[in-house]
């Protein structure tokens, strides 16, 4: 094969690797807009101009484990988290796998309660509401709490 024909062979290989990836790059981002226009990964934001937004960082266990068998084991698919301001005066329900065992909340900053209950795959509550502690919300900071699942919160089958 003459030199110019490997050239041609080789650019066209190149051209090829780079539609793959810009093609895989395409996709990667149509994902992460998907998941970020999705209620249960992003709360609130302040949009008046005011003080930026922190994040609940919720970590949760069934049974003081977090392992997929839990989930399984108890017919949980997903977790629905009720966050209100701590005044009383709004509620949004965000929601995760439940297989995650940990979701990130962007939030205003203020102070604020929260319940979450496991649902099965119909959406149908499995848990009583368990109740966090109050926690507050600073502008660009992390806040972790953690949620547990006590086997008496199910209720009985």
């Amino acid at each position: 094969m003459s030199l110019a024909a490997r050239l041609r062979l080789t650019a066209r290989s190149l051209s090829g690797v780079v539609a793959l990836a810009i093609g895989v790059v395409g996709c990667s981002a149509e994902a992460t807009t998907s998941s970020s226009d999705n209620a249960s990964l992003v709360g609130t934001r302040d949009d008046d101009g005011g003080s930026a937004p922190g994040w609940l960082l919720l970590d949760w266990s069934i049974a003081g484990d977090q392992h997929a068998e839990q989930c399984d084991l108890s017919h949980s698919a997903t977790v629905a988290l009720t966050v209100g301001a701590a005044s009383g005066e709004s509620q949004r329900v965000y929601q995760a796998t439940c297989l995650a065992f940990n979701a990130t909340i962007q939030l205003a900053p203020g102070d604020y309660t929260a319940e979450a209950v496991l649902l099965d795959g119909a959406g149908t509550g499995l848990t009583e509401p368990v109740v966090l502690q109050p926690f507050e919300i600073s502008s660009g900071l992390p806040v972790r709490v953690p949620l547990e699942f006590p086997t008496a919160a199910f209720y009985a089958r």
